[in-house]
């Protein structure tokens, strides 16, 4: 009975590490960069101290798979000399011959820890891992650490031992980093806006500012000297005659030239009020609007903006 109790309590403490290298394995892999990064700049001493790993990741992962395979060689050797005798003990205890005791307590007994192994240091540990890796990286990060000062010289013989195989098969013994490209950035986005962390509109506006790479200036704005206005100081005629030469939908105002815009006006008044000059609008529409944000938004996408300065012409 002592026999069973040591080794179940051995096994406890070997599923206990296990499910720490589980954790440390799969948060190592999945903790995202960014975000451990604004809080290490923030003076998070946890993320600083992660990221210095993720910057030594193959030795990092060669400390995880040490340990691994040690805890999964003592499980072996706790299964087979410290639960399987009192399990065949326990079977001949009630009545089964001596060789079929032996052999269906050895079974009981893999089959216990193999199951306890499984669920309790391998899929639990990983899932929860996997669900929030950065908040497992920063609380467990300190387990790779201390393995590593613990087990270091045998981390030195295999590192350089896989670096040297790696040169013989002429496979570089570190990955380059990938730089994020534009499609990386949409994945992103798109998922951002599935989850509700970005806005519809949001997720449109950064869509566009990721196009303009595509597009020229001119394709977006127009230069100044070719911008078609109207003039509050010249006559009815000469604003006429510059909408029938040069049909747009709207017109910066200007008083005296471009640069002084008060507001904008539709072509459809500047026409109407040759017919009938009092439809001739009350006032134009403003330059400025206090919202500025939303209201460029609005105004890009129906293409009639002039971006004007405070104090500054357009």
């Amino acid at each position: 009975m002592i026999l069973f109790l040591t080794g179940f309590l051995a096994l406890f403490l070997l599923i206990a590490v296990s499910i720490l290298i589980s954790l440390s394995e799969i948060s190592f892999a999945a903790a995202r960069d960014v975000r451990l990064r604004s809080r290490a700049e923030a003076g998070d001493k946890r993320a600083q101290a992660f990221l210095a790993l993720r910057r030594n990741s193959g030795q990092v992962i060669t400390v995880l798979q040490i340990c691994l395979n040690g805890v999964g060689i003592l499980g072996g050797i706790v299964s087979s000399e410290m639960l399987s005798p009192p399990c065949g003990d326990l079977l001949r205890y009630w009545g089964l011959p001596d060789g079929l005791a032996e052999k269906t307590g050895s079974a009981i007994s893999f089959i216990m820890v193999t199951g306890l192994f499984v669920l309790f240091a391998d899929l639990l540990p990983k899932r929860v891992a996997m669900n929030a890796p950065d908040k497992v990286a920063l609380s467990i990060g300190w387990f790779p650490k201390l393995a590593l000062r613990v087990l270091y010289p045998f981390v030195w013989i295999f590192s350089k031992v896989s670096d040297a195989v790696l040169r013989a098969m002429k496979i570089p013994a570190a990955s380059a980093v990938e730089p994020v490209t534009p499609e990386d950035l949409r994945a992103i986005l798109a998922a951002g806006t599935a989850s509700g962390v970005l806005l519809e509109q949001e997720h449109q506006m950064i869509q566009n500012v990721l196009g303009l790479q595509d597009r020229s200036v001119t394709s977006a704005m127009t230069p100044r000297d070719e911008i078609v206005y109207l003039d509050v100081q010249d006559n009815a005629e000469n604003n006429h005659e510059k909408v029938r030469a040069k049909p747009y939908s709207r017109y910066p105002l200007c008083d005296g030239g471009l640069d002084k815009v008060i507001g904008s006006i539709r072509a459809e008044d500047v026409l109407a009020s040759v017919v009938d000059p009092a439809s001739i609008p009350e006032g134009p529409a403003p330059a400025w609007q206090p919202d500025f944000p939303h209201a460029a938004g609005c105004a890009l996408r129906a293409g009639n903006a002039q971006p004007v300065g405070h104090t500054g012409p357009v």
